[in-house]
């Protein structure tokens, strides 16, 4: 009367009272039987074998058909982890090739600053060389008809 299955009467007769506790005591060993395939189940054992009684046995046919729906839904865990797992995989080998990427063009761009560093400082120095000849040609300029007549006199 307060959920035990394993108490079990004793006495036995042949009269109705004698078959209304027979049934009694059917009812509480599948009752018993149910509570132990349950506490399977809860235990995540999903091979328990449950039997049926007959085609008309609903409360077993529902244990059956929950046994192979949480055996369906944990495959379907097991396979979606190993695809999570797969993909996970994929992710980091795209964010290890990114990082590599990342750093690749870091270098790169360094490398191309101080190329133009480079060519900055040159084209610097190109300019202030060009103003030097200029300077020297504009000071050579005036003395060039001159040197050009005493050429004529030495031809």
């Amino acid at each position: 009367a307060v959920g035990e299955t394993e108490r079990k009467s004793r006495k036995k007769t042949k009269d109705e009272i004698g078959v209304l506790a027979d049934s009694v005591r059917d009812m509480v060993e599948t009752v018993g039987d149910k509570a132990k395939t349950l506490e399977a189940i809860a235990e995540g054992d999903l091979s328990v074998s449950v039997k049926l009684r007959s085609e008309k046995d609903v409360m077993n046919h529902a244990f059956v058909d929950t046994i192979q729906r949480l055996d369906g839904m944990i495959s379907q865990i097991n396979t979606l982890t190993s695809q999570i797992a797969a993909e996970s995989g994929e992710i980091a080998l795209s964010a290890h090739s990114l990082a590599t990427g990342v750093a690749n063009q870091s270098s790169a761009t360094e490398e191309l600053s101080a190329t133009v560093t480079e060519i900055s400082s040159q084209t610097k120095q190109n300019v202030s060389l060009a103003e030097a000849a200029a300077t020297l040609a504009s000071d050579v300029l005036p003395e060039v008809p001159e040197d050009f007549d005493h050429l004529d006199t030495l031809i």
